[in-house]
């Protein structure tokens, strides 16, 4: 078996990776909580995880459920896309 084939598809699946994940921080998810119930939240909207946008709001902070989600939901796509693109690669063969 050739060894740069395994090389190839975490590099591939490191840099999809790299690249979800950047745009994910790029484009956060912030929430406003109730002081008075954590419970209690409205979504603000999105921003990069390093901004001060939302600093004057109180309450307001980066939706960790939803920030988690989508960071699931990236890794995924990739492990998938690069599934469905070896695959091709096997039939084409």
């Amino acid at each position: 078996m050739n060894r740069r084939i395994p090389l190839r598809f975490f590099v591939l699946l490191a840099l999809l990776l790299s690249c979800g994940w950047g745009l994910l921080c790029r484009f956060a998810p912030w929430r406003q909580v109730a002081p008075w119930d954590s419970t209690l939240g409205r979504t603000l909207g999105r921003a990069p995880l390093w901004s001060h946008l939302y600093d004057s709001l109180p309450g307001a902070r980066v939706d960790a459920t939803e920030l988690l989600v989508e960071a699931a939901m990236v890794l995924i796509l990739a492990v998938l896309l690069l599934s469905f693109r070896r695959l091709a690669a096997s039939v084409t063969s």
